[in-house]
């Protein structure tokens, strides 16, 4: 499974990497992390071969919806989680 984590604070992206590869270790499941510190990162250099992206919603360049509406005009089966701490991009998600 090739995941990427899109997050521009890069102590809750090595967070959740941790949690993540922690996880997948106690289950046996072979993984591979990628780090992206904003949504226009992963635009400028996505080729469809992730399975799930976790996207930060507010970044400085490019925020995560932005990011995500374009990762979709490309991959439809990507799966998508957004990250953030404000109850009001919830629903946006």
């Amino acid at each position: 499974m090739h995941i990427a984590i899109v997050e521009d604070n890069k102590d809750e992206q090595l967070k959740l990497q941790k949690y993540i590869t922690d996880y997948c270790s106690k289950e046996q499941m072979s993984i591979e992390v990628s780090g992206y510190d904003d949504g226009i990162e992963i635009i400028d250099h996505y080729s469809g071969n992730y399975d799930l992206i976790y996207f930060d919603i507010e970044m400085p360049i490019m925020d995560g919806m932005t990011a995500a509406k374009k990762v979709r005009n490309f991959d439809k089966n990507v799966t998508i989680v957004f990250l953030t701490n404000y109850i009001q991009f919830a629903s946006d998600g």
